[in-house]
């Protein structure tokens, strides 16, 4: 799972407690630690860039594997070139089944594709999939995305996304990104 993870050097050091509660994102927290200690299912974060959507998926990755259950962040673009790759290589039924298999899997940047086809009949299946896994208590899925899925998904996705034993959170918070700074003593 290598391949498609893009957690780099300061990434895994994001926890869930280094995120502060700010003005909208209480909603999103809750529920990023209701799913951590549930150990399944799937959450859906949606909201406007820079208000640490990202973060929140990197760190229940990061605690995931804290906790010897394997977890990977990555985006959907990454999958879906992941993907493509195997039928190069010859090896995509395996790639396939090694992201099915995964115990969790956060996967941001759900709206930054284009939709082609070949890329709706893959996303269909391969949420299906995840979807049927975390109805048997088997995987977490974590999704970002700057949409609603509604507006995202064909109806028979976004009625797995809305399926009352999950969660579908909007963060409303503002960006960070125009208070940040380097620390550039460290």
């Amino acid at each position: 799972m290598e391949a498609v993870s893009n957690l780099g050097p300061e990434d895994v050091k994001r926890r869930l407690d280094d995120i502060q509660p700010v003005l909208g994102n209480e909603d999103m927290l809750t529920a990023a630690k209701a799913i951590l200690d549930t150990g399944y299912g799937w959450l859906y974060i949606w909201g406007g860039p820079g208000n640490a959507k990202s973060e929140v998926l990197k760190a229940i990755v990061n605690q995931s594997n804290e906790v010897s259950r394997v977890a990977v962040y990555t985006t959907l673009g990454t999958i879906i070139d992941y993907i493509r790759q195997g039928y190069v290589a010859n090896d995509y039924l395996e790639r396939l089944q090694k992201l099915l298999a995964s115990p969790v899997l956060a996967v941001d940047e759900m709206d930054k594709i284009k939709n082609t086809e070949w890329v709706k009949e893959f996303r269909f299946k391969f949420l299906d999939a995840r979807y049927s896994s975390a109805l048997n208590k088997q995987t977490m899925t974590i999704f970002a995305g700057q949409s609603h899925p509604k507006m995202i998904f064909d109806t028979p996705i976004y009625d797995r996304f809305r399926d009352g034993r999950f969660y579908i959170v909007e963060n409303k918070a503002h960006s960070a990104r125009p208070q940040m700074r380097w620390n550039r003593a460290a």
